[in-house]
């Protein structure tokens, strides 16, 4: 699953919670060895309620998503301590913009995530680095970084640059 939450209404958290524990109960009864998550974004609903959808039996794996425009590196540290009963704890988008005034160019708008100077993705590079590590070393166990194009731009122009070796 991915990003479910009440988008601020409280009413709806024991549907979510009904949901997921229905959702994982019938993915584990098809398959009882694949890891199911939540795909929380961690932040997005109170931390009590974070922790009791962990702590349902077939919830084997949760996560937390931050980005520059939604929160930060800190809600992943703080949902690492909500994780409840789950094992796995992964950082299932971590979002960088770009600077949109780079001179490289290469972008089609002020919304630009993509800016592929040379200097911008060295400074992306050891921002993304710097986050892993301090999640990594904070009982996180995997990292994923979330690239999306700028709106009016469905290509990815720097994919010919890389963020860790043999990426």
């Amino acid at each position: 699953m991915n990003e479910p939450h009440c988008k601020g209404d409280s009413n709806c958290l024991g549907a979510l919670y009904s949901f997921m524990q229905d959702m994982a109960g019938l993915i584990k009864s098809i398959d009882p060895s694949t890891h199911v998550s939540p795909g929380l974004m961690g932040g997005e609903i109170p931390w009590s309620e974070y922790t009791r959808i962990n702590n349902i039996p077939a919830i084997t794996a949760t996560s937390c998503h931050y980005n520059a425009d939604t929160n930060s590196v800190g809600t992943c540290l703080e949902a690492i301590n909500h994780k409840g009963n789950v094992g796995f704890f992964y950082v299932g988008e971590a979002g960088y913009l770009g600077d949109a005034s780079c001179s490289g160019g290469g972008c089609t708008n002020n919304d630009c995530t993509n800016c592929c100077d040379l200097a911008t993705l060295q400074q992306r590079a050891s921002r993304i680095n710097q986050d892993k590590n301090t999640l990594l070393g904070s009982r996180a166990n995997a990292f994923l970084i979330w690239q999306f194009s700028p709106p009016g731009s469905p290509l990815l122009i720097c994919d010919r640059f890389s963020v860790f070796p043999s990426d």
